[in-house]
């Protein structure tokens, strides 16, 4: 389990920023698999921990169009 409360905006409200592991051992990157598609997201280095659940069924939809054959070249995900 990986902690990431280290955006800058914290400070302005007083929070402290945090960044480690809870629980666990410590890993900087993970694939992961949904619906036959595969993410490597970098959860230690990227400017968030990747995977946006609410962005599955978008990822999904994408699929179709892409047939095999997508390169994200504007996020930091890749």
């Amino acid at each position: 389990m990986l902690e990431r409360n280290d955006a800058a905006i914290r400070a302005l409200e007083g929070l402290p920023e945090q960044k480690g592991v809870l629980f666990g051992e410590s890993v900087s990157e993970v694939v992961i698999e949904d619906h036959g598609m595969k993410f490597c997201y970098d959860l230690a280095g990227g400017q968030k921990t990747g995977g946006f659940l609410d962005q599955r069924e978008n990822r999904t939809a994408a699929k179709k169009y892409a047939r095999g054959r997508l390169l994200d070249c504007f996020c930091y995900t890749g």
